[in-house]
């Protein structure tokens, strides 16, 4: 029987003995959902794994029927994948969890999060919650999980994709060393760029750069986390002369997709999708000749679209997802910055909506049944 594993971290998951309720009704503006009682399962440097073993039949999203299990990693630090492919090396926490996608008014599932109900090992009316913008606090307290997203709209487009899980161990967005960004005084290399130093941004001119982040991948790292490899864009592949040259991000740098086709799914004709869904598009593939690599971000007073190689890309998002992808040093720097996304369920303006991956597959599908390119004139 196939199973499905996706690795976790402890602070995205929570326990609480209680069912989660409503906050407020759905009509109202507050409308959330309240988990009592509730703390985190783990740290968020320690490992964890979901493993769907019934009913999961090449389900890509989590859904009604499914039969889940938690379980702990216990193996080597440091571990490479042959230590987490291990059996030996996990033990079960949790086992017969079943989502609950009709809880708190259809907050039980969500594209960002999902909600189980535990009836085998560690049961007895006990829940564990799982959402990508929560953190979780170390002891049982009050958590409110909003019913609207990073774009303001109502949590109502779909499951929990099992690429969003995914995509928290792929890195936060940035580019690679050598990508040109642009500036007043014209196009500079991303590692030549200092905080204080003007970037031109697509909906406010120039704007001064508030923070860089940098993180660099020896080649082991990986082959070791295959998922981390860049993403390569090549010139013209989202339109003419788009990028002027090859450009290179990391697999969930989000890339400006214009098209009226946009606008059928989204209601905008501008979107942003992250690099990794856009691969089943011609010269967009992954990166793997790749040897070392140097990640960078930027950051500004807010969330901006830039010209990177001469397409439109997204500036560093600060939400909680993100947090949790940037190191102890960075997060720091940027709770300094922003001292108000250590509040729960705050989360900064998006520069444009983001499209989920199944979302993100749809439009690409339309867009090749109209031989229309991801970036329209």
């Amino acid at each position: 029987m196939s199973e499905t594993v996706l690795l976790v971290r402890g602070d995205i998951l929570g326990e609480t003995p209680y069912q989660p309720t409503n906050l407020y009704n759905p009509s109202d503006a507050g409308f959330a959902m309240q988990v009592n009682n509730a703390q985190r399962v783990g740290a968020p440097d320690e490992t964890f794994r979901l493993v769907g073993y019934q009913n999961i039949n090449g389900a890509e999203a989590f859904s009604n029927g499914q039969f889940w299990k938690l379980q702990s990693y216990s193996g080597p630090a440091n571990p490479t994948q042959a230590d987490l492919d291990n059996p030996a090396n996990w033990t079960d926490l949790y086992t017969g969890m079943v989502p609950k996608p009709d809880l708190v008014a259809g907050l039980g599932m969500t594209p960002t999060g999902v909600v189980f109900e535990v009836q085998g090992l560690g049961g007895g009316g006990r829940h564990i919650v799982l959402d990508t913008r929560a953190s979780f606090p170390e002891t049982p307290g009050t958590v409110i999980l909003p019913g609207k997203d990073e774009n303001g709209n109502s949590l109502d487009t779909g499951p929990l994709e099992f690429d969003t899980i995914r995509n928290i161990e792929a890195g936060p967005p940035c580019f690679l060393r050598g990508t040109l960004i642009l500036t007043p005084t014209g196009p500079r290399p991303i590692e030549d760029l200092r905080v204080g130093d003007a970037v031109v941004t697509r909906d406010r001119g120039a704007q001064p750069i508030l923070w860089i982040g940098q993180r660099r991948m020896a080649a082991s790292e990986l082959d070791r986390r295959p998922n981390l490899r860049p993403i390569r864009i090549r010139a013209g592949a989202l339109g003419p002369s788009l990028p002027e040259t090859d450009l290179l991000v990391s697999p969930q740098h989000r890339i400006l997709v214009r098209s009226a086709l946009a606008e059928r799914i989204a209601g905008e004709d501008e979107v942003l999708v992250a690099a990794k869904h856009l691969l089943a598009s011609d010269g967009i593939e992954e990166a793997r000749d790749c040897g070392p690599v140097e990640y960078f971000h930027i950051l500004f007073d807010r969330h901006e679209v830039v010209f990177a190689n001469g397409a439109e890309t997204e500036s560093f998002y600060p939400g909680p997802q993100a947090l949790r992808m940037v190191d102890r040093a960075a997060r720091a720097e940027l709770l300094e910055l922003f001292p108000e996304l250590r509040e729960t369920g705050f989360r900064p303006a998006a520069a444009r909506t983001f499209l989920t991956g199944g979302l993100a597959r749809r439009l690409l599908r339309l867009l090749e049944r109209k031989d229309q390119p991801l970036v329209a004139a």
